[in-house]
Parts: structure tokens; C-alpha cells; sequence
């Protein structure tokens, strides 16, 4: 027979269903916790995700080469790309500075952009000899270089306006934008006027037709001091001449010679006359004073001897 307890009491139709419903909601609190905190914990871990988690720190990539820089990179998960630019301070070929900076969060997988020294940046003095002003000022500024100051001088060979010389020589790297200074030619200097009176005239042609002036010989005339092929005159004798200008010479040919005339037989007086008509002075000597006839002379009759000179009467 059935049985009863008689503690409990007796199930009513109302009772059951209530219980029922009791016991539902407590099913379903359950479930509601579970389904929030499993989306707190979703929301936790997306909201890590989204924030921190997808990122990783940037190594440090500064100094490396690139062949290192790459291996880092790829043990990280991570990509390279290059820049390169020039350095006064990293060598070339190794990471100047990264992007993100080292420690900073970078995509997982994500690249990393870095510059990539190419070392200093220097660039040759370009040879600008024989260039004009605008040539060369063009040759600097095409190898990032500046015009400094340009002074002209004197130059024996090169056109006037064009460059003699720089103050850094040609092909040796410098820093761009490093000032150059050339010096610019105005043509030869002037030609200063030496005197070469009583000096030889093969010097003075040598000397002035070297430095391309002109020489002329005006005249060539006896003279009894200033011995043959010497100068006697010049005109300009002194100052400065240009290249292409024209100087003059008058050129000693040496004393005048004059054959000495016989005077053998002739009276002191008549032998007198005779040298003096032949363009010399005189002298007597006697050897005796008998005849006072002239018996030679000195120099000897037909002896050439210069116009002017002295010329002795030996008598008896």
C-alpha cells in the first residue's frame, strides 16, 4: 500500500508547479552569471587584445647592420623597411634610429620602419681651372657645394676671367654647402721696365720678349765708351708695359775703327795734321831731336784703331 510521511505535508496540486517555477529560475540565474562573466571575460581579453595584447616591443635595432637587423626582426615576427640616408656619427650600412623607437609596441607581425646610414655625406670639389665665374659657380652648386670669394690675380697663361685655382683642391670630399675660393684670372701682369743701358741687348731681348713685349732696334751706332752689342738707350726706360706693347733699343756698335795713316818722312807738324784729319789725337815722343821727322807710329800705320784714340808720333 502506499506510503505516506507523515512530516511532509501533503503535495497539492498548487505546490508542485510553484516549485517547479522555483527551481527554473534558479536554473536560469545560473546560466545568466555564467553567460556574464563569460562575456566579462571575452570583454577583459578583447579589450587586452585591442590594447596590449596584438603589440609586441620594439627591439632595439640602432647600430646594427641591416643583415642583423633583419634576423632580429624576423626571430620578432616582425618586418623591416629600409630608408637610407646620410650620418655624421653612424657608419654606413648600420640602423640610424627605428620607427616605433625601441621598447615602443609594435603589431605583432607588423614593420618597422628604420633609416639606414649611407655614412657622412661628402661630395668632390669639382676641377674648375680654365672655367669662367658662371662655369664654375654652376659645378659647385652641382655638387652641393657653395661659391665663396673669387679675387682676381695675375696669371702669365691663363684667359682673363677664367679660374686659376681654388682654396680646397679638386676632388677631395667635403660637407655640403662648404664654401670654395677661386682665383680668377686678369691676365699678365705689366712688364716692369729694367734698364739694360751699357748691358747687352741679347739680354734685354731675351728678357722682354719673354715677357711678350715687343723689341725693336731703333738705331745701331759707334760708340767709344759702351762697347759693341750694348745697349746705349731705350725708350721707355722705366715705368710698366703691357703684353704686346713695344720697346726700343739704340745698340752700340763699339768705337769707330779707323785705319792709322803712314806718316813715315813727315814733318812732326805735317804727321800732326795728318792723324788729326783721321779722327785721332796726338802724341810726340822724340827719340832725338835732330830732324824732328816722324819714323813710325803707335800704333803701326795700317793698324785699325778706334776713331777718337790716341795716337804717338815716334820722331828724330
Amino acid at each position: 500500500m502506499p506510503y505516506y510521511d507523515d512530516a511532509l505535508p501533503p503535495l497539492t496540486p498548487s505546490v508542485v508547479p510553484a516549485q517547479r517555477r522555483q527551481a527554473k529560475r534558479h536554473k536560469g540565474g545560473q546560466l545568466t552569471l555564467v553567460i556574464v562573466v563569460l562575456l566579462a571575460v571575452a570583454l577583459g581579453f578583447g579589450t587586452w587584445w585591442v590594447f596590449q595584447g596584438r603589440f609586441t616591443p620594439t627591439p632595439s635595432f640602432v647600430n646594427l647592420t641591416q643583415a642583423k637587423a633583419e634576423a632580429l626582426a624576423k626571430d620578432h615576427g616582425l618586418a623591416l623597411s629600409f630608408t637610407p640616408e646620410y650620418s655624421e656619427t653612424v657608419p654606413a650600412g648600420q640602423v640610424i634610429r627605428t620607427n616605433p623607437v625601441a621598447g615602443a609596441p609594435v603589431l605583432r607581425g607588423g614593420t618597422v620602419a628604420a633609416s639606414l646610414s649611407k655614412g657622412q655625406e661628402r661630395y668632390p670639389v669639382p676641377s674648375m681651372v680654365g672655367m669662367t665665374v658662371t662655369q664654375a659657380t654652376a659645378a659647385l652648386k652641382a655638387n652641393h657645394l657653395e661659391l665663396g670669394g673669387a679675387s682676381e690675380v695675375y696669371d702669365d697663361t691663363a684667359a682673363i676671367g677664367t679660374v686659376v685655382s681654388a682654396s680646397i683642391e679638386a676632388g677631395k670630399k667635403v660637407k655640403p654647402g662648404t664654401t670654395v675660393n677661386l682665383k680668377i684670372s686678369k691676365g699678365p701682369a705689366p712688364v716692369e721696365v729694367i734698364s739694360y743701358v751699357k748691358k747687352s741687348f741679347a739680354d734685354a731681348k731675351k728678357y722682354y720678349e719673354g715677357k711678350g713685349v715687343i723689341v725693336e732696334t731703333s738705331q745701331e751706332v759707334f760708340h767709344d765708351e759702351i762697347v759693341a752689342g750694348s745697349v746705349i738707350s731705350q725708350d721707355p726706360s722705366d715705368g710698366h708695359l703691357e703684353r704686346g706693347d713695344t720697346i726700343r733699343f739704340v745698340v752700340s756698335k763699339g768705337p769707330e775703327l779707323v785705319e792709322v795713316p803712314s806718316v813715315w818722312n813727315k814733318s812732326v807738324k805735317d804727321a800732326t795734321e795728318i792723324l788729326k784729319n783721321a779722327g785721332f789725337k796726338v802724341k810726340v815722343r822724340h827719340e832725338a831731336r835732330v830732324l824732328d821727322m816722324a819714323t813710325y807710329t803707335d800704333p803701326l800705320a795700317g793698324t785699325m784703331a778706334p776713331k777718337g784714340s790716341t795716337v804717338t808720333i815716334v820722331a828724330v
